[in-house]
């Protein structure tokens, strides 16, 4: 995911290195089945989040993931009160499992986003 950022210029070469890093080091899981990885924001060009959904769980460094939330955010944009709307979805669906299987099962990228935007 982040080489695919690099290659879409969102972010700098070394914000995949420092994802990696920081990722070996330090668990990005902030619910059941969902991680967060996330660099250093002084990399990012263009703020985007990349979102990939897993039919199966997946090994991630010792945890059972199945939603992986890529943040690749200026520190501007870290501020502003949009993007803490996400840390209400993750809660949302780590409180209802059938939700995020759903969310999970879907391959529509628009139903995706759909489906992230109505949660509440």
């Amino acid at each position: 995911m982040g080489v695919n950022l690099v290659g879409n210029h969102y972010v700098q070469e070394d914000f995949v290195s420092e994802l990696l890093k920081r990722d070996k080091y330090s668990s990005t899981r902030v619910a059941i089945y969902i991680t967060l990885p996330h660099a250093n924001p002084n990399f990012v060009l263009k703020s985007v989040i990349s979102i990939a959904t897993l039919k199966e769980v997946i090994d991630w460094h010792g945890e059972s993931i199945r939603l992986v939330i890529l943040i690749a955010l200026s520190k501007e944009e870290l501020k502003n009160p949009e993007f803490k709307k996400l840390f209400s979805l993750i809660h949302y669906l780590s409180q209802n499992p059938h939700k995020l299987d759903q969310l999970c099962r879907t391959n529509n990228v628009l139903d995706i986003l759909s489906q992230m935007s109505s949660y509440e």
